[in-house]
């Protein structure tokens, strides 16, 4: 199994934009060949940071998910509600 741990900065403003988003990807995520679970933590001090827990079955499961179209839609939506720009 492999656990990926993201910490990510949302922009100012938009956090209920991005949760949604992220919502949907872990909705897409579930259907994929190897998805264990994962979670979305807030932080109550820190209402613009988020972290991603993602369990998959193998580094190859997590991988294909990356060149899944639902994934690259996804990704350009929370790139943009990012603050530094990238997840």
């Amino acid at each position: 199994m492999m656990t990926i741990v993201t910490d990510v900065r949302v922009r100012s403003g938009a956090g209920e934009r991005w949760d949604a988003v992220m919502r949907e990807r872990l909705m897409a995520a579930k259907e994929r060949p190897g998805w264990v679970g994962g979670q979305l933590l807030r932080s109550e001090t820190q209402p613009d940071r988020r972290v991603i827990v993602g369990t998959w079955r193998s580094r190859s499961d997590w991988e294909a998910w990356h060149r899944d179209p639902r994934f690259a839609e996804t990704r350009r939506e929370l790139d943009a509600l990012a603050a530094d720009g990238v997840i």
